[in-house]
């Protein structure tokens, strides 16, 4: 078993069956790491949507409750309205009735004025006719003539001071202007009374959220790199030449000096490198990932939850009254300004699985047995022909002779093989194997064959 391990087939066997186990290992625990790493991403976006969306209704609650609140207060507001607007209504009519009763009673007043004077006359009428009245009475009274009742010129010129007086029953007139200017300030009142009391709500809310950037993240980041890039291009191609060149004259130089199974054993090696590069780099982010999780897991519980307070400030109103529950109102608009929102992110850490570390060793193993068998090649085929030599004599015998021929016909040339035979035909009685052609390709070209 450990013969066959030795040789290339043996190889081929053990590095499909290392694969076999990387894939069956550690490759589904990275898949299974690399699923964790994605729920929980997706756990905190969905996280972060959560409380944006709970922010946003947020900002939005006090405009709805304004809203529903001047909503109904409208028809409350309204009916008082109606009501007051019938009181003054009533008011207005009842200033306007006294108005036109005080007009009614100046008119009857007037008349009433007017009729007295007609029976009583006016002032002066009434002085000269009580005066001609007296002057009558004293030449009756008098039975001679006399210049005593003569003096009722005097009393006649005391009259005429009465002249300028119409009438014994004086009435104050009210003028229509004045009455037109009442009503007037009257109606300029009550149109005031009705536009202080007059409403009209209208509300108007557009809310846009957008974020916005001049550049996406990729693009930053990827002309970070253009601009490193630029200012090391100069430095790194000129370390790359000269790295190159130095691998180029140390393999030179290497090939030089391993000899020539040395250099086959370097030929095979390299297959097995490529694979011992790609296990062991699996088996590296295999465990990278898992150590970056965990990482993650131990430091987020360790962390506290983004959480806010219950009551940051409040707002309380004490009293009754329409006043007292307008301001109420008020407060609870705000109050959803007030409440707490809380961002879980335990509840998104991602639970890693541990890789299988005795697979590890198993992957280990076998990558350090390929080097081995590689590196003992040569040495194991010359064990292999020893043994064989020490239990099987008459084979061993008989590869020898083969071995001796074979080696002669690789050797020999075509010049060399057209003389040997001329040289058997001349000697026909002698007894030599004759060879053929094709044996003598076969040995040449058998290292072309078997590889």
């Amino acid at each position: 078993m450990a013969n066959k391990a030795e040789n290339k087939k043996g190889r081929k066997l053990v590095i499909g069956y290392l694969f076999l186990l990387t894939l069956s290992g550690p490759v589904k625990n990275l898949m299974r790491n690399v699923k964790v790493l994605g729920h929980a991403v997706v756990c905190g976006q969905d996280q972060v949507k959560l409380a944006l969306h709970d922010l946003i209704h947020s900002f939005k609650e006090p405009l709805h409750v304004i809203k529903d609140a001047i909503n109904k207060m409208l028809p409350l507001i309204e009916n008082v309205m109606e009501n007051v607007k019938e009181k003054v209504v009533n008011i207005k009519d009842h200033v306007i009735e006294i108005v036109d009763n005080i007009q009614t009673s100046f008119i009857w007043l007037e008349n009433v004025f007017n009729f007295c004077n007609e029976k009583l006359g006016t002032p002066f009428e009434k002085c000269l006719k009580l005066v001609e009245t007296s002057e009558i009475r004293c030449r009756k009274s008098l039975t001679t003539p006399s210049t005593f009742c003569d003096s009722t010129v005097l009393a006649k010129m005391f009259c005429y001071s009465f002249k300028t007086f119409d009438g014994f029953c004086k009435a104050f007139t009210l003028s229509d202007d004045s009455l037109k200017l009442i009503l007037k300030n009257v109606e300029v009142f009550f149109a005031n009374i009705e536009e202080m009391f007059y409403v009209s709500v209208q509300v108007h809310h557009q809310f846009d959220f957008n974020t916005n950037s001049s550049k996406a993240t990729h693009v930053i980041v990827s002309e970070i790199f253009e601009d490193l890039h630029e200012r090391t291009e100069i430095v790194f191609n000129v370390f790359g030449c000269i790295e190159a060149f130095m691998s180029f004259f140390f393999l030179w130089i290497l090939i030089k000096l391993i000899s020539h199974e040395y250099r086959k054993i370097f030929e095979k090696s390299i297959f097995l490198f490529a694979t011992s590069i790609h296990v062991c780099g699996i088996l590296f982010a295999d465990y990278s990932l898992f150590w970056l999780l965990s990482v993650i897991q131990y430091y987020g519980n360790q962390s506290k939850d983004f959480e806010t307070e219950d009551d940051l400030f409040w707002i309380s109103v004490i009293g009754d009254g329409v006043i007292a529950e307008m301001c109420q109102d008020l407060v609870m608009i705000f109050k959803p300004l007030m409440k707490s929102f809380d961002l879980q992110l335990k509840v998104c850490l991602p639970i890693p699985y541990r890789p299988n570390f005795s697979e590890y060793a198993k992957i280990g193993l076998l990558v350090i047995s390929s080097w081995i068998f590689l590196i003992v090649e040569p040495y194991a085929m010359r064990l292999k022909c020893v043994i064989m030599s020490d239990q099987y004599p008459e084979k061993t015998a008989e590869r020898t002779v083969w071995l001796y021929y074979h080696i002669l016909r690789k050797r020999t040339t075509f010049f060399g093989f057209i003389k040997k035979q001329m040289k058997q035909d001349r000697n026909s009685h002698a007894k030599y194997r004759k060879e053929t052609c094709f044996e003598i390709f076969k040995a040449k070209f058998d290292q072309y064959v078997d590889n």
